[in-house]
């Protein structure tokens, strides 16, 4: 895998929102994105999935 030098991310709590806001610098570039509590749960979700596969893989 390549090393992506100088790239770099960080993330906030958009307390008015209720948001997570994540933004990521990439050379010239800078995007951001917005998760809200449900969004993360979701992601949540998706963890425990794989952790459930993985366990009932090892049987």
């Amino acid at each position: 895998m390549e090393e992506n030098k100088g790239h770099s991310s960080s993330f906030t709590m958009d307390y008015e929102k209720e948001e997570i806001v994540v933004t990521v610098y990439a050379e010239n570039t800078q995007l951001e994105t917005r998760f809200t509590e449900k969004d993360i749960k979701s992601m949540q979700n998706w963890f425990e999935l794989a952790r459930y596969k993985k366990a009932d893989e090892t049987k």
